[in-house]
């Protein structure tokens, strides 16, 4: 808030790092309605190398056209990650984990709060 009054609900932490056969979430428009996506967690790995800060993971659900950017909660709720891409025709995700989005957010002057770099 810009004029320093604190939130009524402070912002949960971020949620924790995708691990290989986590429950995932994903949030997103298909179409003009809102529509809810589960699926598992069936990799994680790293885009660019083993040096990028952004790393990616996959996801065994479908996306559909217009997903991409969309939130990626595990089963208690908390934000993992942000859709970056769908393989289309198949059931495979491509995520963007929270901890590259608050690495780009710090960047940027801000961050996530309770995600750590």
């Amino acid at each position: 808030m810009s004029d320093g009054a604190q939130p009524a609900h402070p912002p949960r932490p971020h949620g924790s790092v995708a691990a290989t056969g986590d429950s995932a979430y994903v949030i997103g428009f298909a179409g003009l309605e809102l529509s809810l996506k589960s699926g598992t967690v069936s990799s994680v790995g790293f885009m660019g190398g083993a040096t990028s800060p952004f790393g990616s993971f996959t996801i065994d659900t479908y996306a559909e056209p217009g997903y991409s950017g969309s939130p990626i909660l595990n089963m208690d709720g908390f934000l993992i990650g942000m859709v970056q891409a769908g393989l289309h025709g198949s059931k495979q995700v491509t995520a963007i984990p929270a901890q590259g989005i608050n690495v780009f957010l710090q960047t940027c002057g801000d961050a996530l709060p309770g995600i750590k770099s």
